[in-house]
């Protein structure tokens, strides 16, 4: 033959091309492995591929520019809301989980009727592993991890805890006097604006803004002198204080047993070293399902608030504020670990069959905001409000199966869609899972198509009266968050136009390309890194400057706020008055929506919770007797009837 192809080696060619579609083909059909990996507390603002380069995340930033940007990305405005509907696919009105979060005392949870992720994958023959954060409930045994869906569990059962020593301090709303906090010392008061004036200070009475340090007592923060009593209350004749402490425990577990080994070990590092165990020892003839809900960025305990390595924090000693210097170590550490489990994945051959689901479970607490560092810029609000700082999250969605990977997907996605999009993935029959509120999106985002989903209610909070819905463009909402009125705005830091020479964008740039995610993510996507720039600009949000005349305040019930999402991403102008027909229509919608809400369920504090009465541990309470308590917490627990927590309990 001319060509010096024999037919022999023809032959040899096309029974390899046999071969490797029958292997596309099997690849294509196997089920994949599932890896949630979620963000505590993630600002939209704080990672790279939004935009800014005062904190680099090069290995967030690689699965984002390989796979797909989640640029109309909503989740819940708190945690357990947002973890509910992640596991559940249901709004929280419809699981009772819409007002606040699950603390440790209170002796409720999601609902043991509803059947979560981790059960539907149990039954498509998947291997399902948790760890690090629940927050859906521990009064008793089956509200807990291993009794949900997954076979393994280590990680804590409640909100936060601290890094190192995985304690959690919970304490009630004031200022008790055992709390290690105050009013922040970068807050100014009114005496020491008025002494700057050459006014004369002088404090009568109860302070109550913290003692646990002299630089936080009256004399220290304005006044000239105080005669008073420094905590909440005193008796009136002795002027002697009776203080509830607050709860302390240790929270940390592996299934139902606590983990003491873990002590000292910084969580971070702890949860992905358990990750990188879990990939290196699973049998990968059969679909794994890993859930990994880091601890940071959220804050830990009041006295310790922000919590990173040493080492790590001086990388960021350009950064002037101390607390974000701090945040930008916690989330180097959060960005080290996406980099170790993609490693990981690669190295076991799990990576080319693998989803991979990076979320925040909802806006980050910028400016001190539950004592945090985040950044939403430009977006308003901050965590716990339905303003877009509040509820637009930070999202990445990678796999394989993405056609054209490396986009910025515009499409409208909600948390709750994430069940029947992964069971979809799975080969699962959505048609098992009834009535919710989730939507099939694997179709649309892997192959780009216009998206189902057309709207969806943001939040219904009866207790703090507050509503938002979004529907197509337009987003409805009234008393968006119950903390003040400061916290409406819009805070930095923008993290653009940084001076130091390891936050510019060419070197953060070649810290993606190099990371470790991205090695090990070329090896199956060669060239997906190739226009990383201009995918970074198309998944900016750009305001701006806050005009004067923004609006200020959508509290009124009556009178709610129109925005203009696309047009308006920071909600600068209020076009209620301008478009009452869709007003109309979209207040119609919160009232569909409110018909089918459920109560929430939220109940009081049980003091018999106290991890005093548990070898200083948080436990699963509600199974075992009732702990010999002193007369006050007796009467407050016969009080409550604490008994039954929902009803259900053991049916």
């Amino acid at each position: 033959m001319a060509s010096g192809v024999t037919p022999w080696l023809l032959g040899l060619i096309s029974l390899l091309a046999g071969y490797t579609a029958v292997a596309v083909a099997a690849a294509a059909n196997r089920q994949p492995h599932i890896i949630i990996i979620v963000a505590d507390d993630l600002g939209f603002n704080d990672v790279g591929f939004h935009g800014s380069t005062q904190i680099p995340t090069p290995n967030i930033d690689a699965l984002a520019y390989s796979g797909l940007i989640l640029n109309n990305y909503y989740v819940q405005p708190i945690c357990t809301p947002s973890r509910s509907a992640l596991m559940t696919g249901k709004h929280p009105i419809h699981t009772g989980l819409n007002h606040d979060v699950i603390y440790g005392p209170q002796p409720y949870g999601l609902p043991l009727g509803e059947q979560l992720l981790p059960q539907y994958l149990l039954r498509l023959g998947y291997t399902t592993r948790h760890v690090g954060k629940w927050h859906l409930g521990m009064a008793i045994q089956e509200l807990t991890p291993t009794y949900r869906g997954f076979i393994s569990h280590l990680g804590y059962w409640g909100g936060h805890q601290d890094y190192y020593d995985h304690t959690g301090f919970l304490a009630h709303t004031t200022i008790g006097g055992a709390h290690p906090y105050g009013v922040s010392l970068s807050e100014t008061l009114l005496p020491s604006h008025l002494g700057s004036l050459e006014y004369i200070n002088h404090h009568v009475g109860k302070w109550h803004l913290g003692f646990f340090r002299e630089a936080y007592t009256p004399t220290k923060r304005g006044f000239d002198s105080h005669f008073g009593y420094w905590s909440g209350r005193t008796d009136y004749f002795d002027h002697t204080a009776l203080e509830q402490p607050g709860y302390w425990g240790y929270d940390l577990r592996r299934n139902m047993s606590v983990a003491r080994d873990g002590y000292g070990q910084y969580s971070t590092d702890l949860f992905t070293n358990e990750a990188v165990t879990i990939i290196s020892q699973h049998n990968t003839s059969q679909p794994l399902f890993l859930y990994l809900a880091h601890l940071a960025v959220h804050s830990g305990n009041p006295y310790a608030p922000l919590q990173a390595p040493a080492d790590v924090v001086e990388k960021f000693s350009y950064i002037e504020d101390e607390n974000r210097r701090k945040f930008a170590g916690m989330l180097w550490k959060l960005d080290e670990s996406v980099g170790h489990v993609v490693t990981a994945l690669d190295q076991r051959g799990m990576l080319q069959d693998s989803i991979i689901l990076f979320t925040t479970d909802n806006g980050g607490p910028a400016a001190g905001f539950n004592q945090n560092a985040a950044s939403n810029w430009p977006l308003r609000g901050v965590k716990a409000s339905m303003w877009e700082g509040g509820v637009r999250g930070a999202g990445v969605l990678w796999s394989p199966a993405v056609a054209r990977p490396g986009r910025v997907a515009p499409q409208m996605v909600h948390i709750t869609d994430w069940l029947p999009t992964l069971l979809s993935a799975a080969g699962g029959d959505l048609s098992v899972l009834g009535s919710i509120d989730g939507i099939d999106m694997w179709e649309t985002l892997t192959q780009g198509l216009t998206s189902p989903r057309k709207e969806f209610l943001i939040n219904i909070d009866p207790v703090f009266n507050g509503a938002a819905v979004r529907i197509g463009d337009w987003k409805l909402m009234h008393k968006p968050q119950a903390y003040g009125h400061h916290w409406d705005g819009w805070f930095g830091p923008s993290g653009r136009n940084q001076t130091a020479p390891q936050a510019q964008l060419e070197v953060i740039l070649q810290q993606v390309l190099h990371s470790p995610a991205a090695v090990a993510i070329k090896k199956i996507l060669p060239h997906v890194f190739d226009n990383v720039k201009s995918l970074r600009l198309k998944a900016e949000v750009h305001c701006l400057p806050v005009p004067v005349n923004a609006t200020q305040a959508c509290n009124s019930v009556a009178s709610p706020c129109l925005f203009h999402i696309p047009s308006d991403p920071c909600e600068y102008r209020d076009l209620s008055h301008d478009r009452p027909e869709v007003v109309s229509y979209l207040k119609s919608r919160l009232q569909y929506y409110n018909k089918s809400a459920v109560p929430p369920r939220n109940k009081p504090w049980d003091p018999a919770a106290n991890p005093k009465y548990w070898g200083y541990a948080w436990t699963n309470w509600k199974d075992y007797p009732v702990p010999p308590m002193s007369q006050g917490e007796t009467i407050r627990y016969e009080e409550n009837l604490f008994d039954d927590i929902y009803g259900d309990k053991r049916q």
